[in-house]
């Protein structure tokens, strides 16, 4: 979804992105964004850009308004899991099934540095409004950064694959969620604080979890 709301951009195993309006009302498609599965988007912070992660290995860039090719940018040895603007929308990061991520320069499209964060596939990517990265995979362990690649904090492994990553609202801590099913919470207040794990409460036949 755009930033202000009034788009959305689908993408999947068509190989092709659809933006849409408000109303659903398609607005533009492109047919061959991908040679594979599309398999993220993520509109730029000012809304003028829209970048796209396919399992081709690729990230491509487009003018969000028209759908116009920009970049295409190439360097991930595998598919590429997701894809995310920096809060100045000058930066790209980019998480892939190589356990890297990427930094692109979205004026010209070059690269801007790339780290072997995890042991196996990237699956979950966030960057919060201040320029911080985390990340988490098939390792299962979660990895906060700055953008240009500094370490912030790093958690033990929670046994099992990492799907879903994003800051909490108050920039305090990093909620994720495994193939379990289980919260992970991790307080980047307190570097020395273990990680929560949580599993939610079955609901019962009533569906009210107890």
């Amino acid at each position: 979804i755009s930033p202000d709301g009034q788009h959305i951009a689908l993408g999947g195993p068509s190989k092709r992105i659809e933006v849409f309006d408000r109303s659903g009302q398609r607005i533009y498609r492109i047919a061959k964004a991908h040679r594979d599965w599309v398999l993220d988007l993520s509109f730029g912070p000012n809304g003028r850009h829209l970048a796209s992660a396919g399992r081709d290995g690729n990230v491509a860039v487009f003018l969000a308004d028209s759908g116009r090719d920009v970049h295409s940018l190439q360097g991930h040895t595998g598919a590429v899991h997701r894809v995310r603007f920096s809060p100045d929308g000058n930066t790209i990061v980019s998480a892939g099934a190589d356990g890297t991520l990427r930094g692109w320069n979205v004026r010209d499209g070059k690269a801007r540095g790339n780290s072997r964060a995890h042991q196996g596939p990237v699956t979950a990517l966030s960057v919060d409004r201040e320029g911080r990265v985390a990340s988490a995979g098939q390792d299962g362990n979660i990895q906060v950064h700055t953008l240009a690649g500094k370490n912030l904090r790093k958690s033990k492994s929670v046994g099992d694959w990492v799907y879903c990553i994003d800051f909490a609202a108050d920039g305090q801590s990093v909620l994720a969620g495994d193939f379990r099913g289980r919260l992970i919470t991790l307080d980047l207040k307190q570097p020395k604080a273990p990680l929560r794990l949580e599993t939610p409460a079955e609901p019962a036949a009533d569906g009210v979890a107890r």
